[in-house]
């Protein structure tokens, strides 16, 4: 079983009802390696496009990331609307990382802790296409 889903089982188990269960304490370090889908304004103008991100845990140096390092940096771009984070996890070919599950939901007034179950799941590819 994956650390998320115990740590989900553990807030139905004391009642609580995962929908929405609070406010994210922006000092805390992020509890899973997290697939980051970003809602932003197109550079060119005239729309909006979504930006994934694969935010893992853990730094290169082994540091713990937190909260506020996600949150703070998109909320300071000004092309940011609202970011999704979601539980990471593989396909089954270990070829691309997948979101299925969504635990987080932040935008320039609020962070919470969210429970989603996707219908059409997101995917982003491990490696970068080369070029030609």
């Amino acid at each position: 079983m994956y650390f998320a889903e115990m740590y989900i089982n553990i807030f139905n188990e004391m009642g609580l009802k995962f929908e929405n269960i609070g406010d994210v304490d922006l000092l805390d370090c992020l509890h899973f390696d997290t697939f980051l889908s970003v809602k932003m304004d197109k550079k060119e103008g005239g729309g909006t496009v979504f930006v994934s991100y694969i935010i893992p845990r853990l730094r290169r140096n082994e540091s713990e990331r937190s909260y506020t390092d996600v949150i703070s940096y998109f909320r300071n771009q000004s092309r940011f609307r609202f970011g999704r984070g979601f539980l990471l996890e593989e396909t089954t070919c270990k070829t691309m990382w997948v979101a299925k599950r969504q635990y987080l939901y932040f935008d320039n007034r609020k962070a919470t802790f969210e429970d989603k179950s996707l219908e059409i799941y997101l995917y982003h590819n491990k490696k970068k296409p080369t070029r030609l």
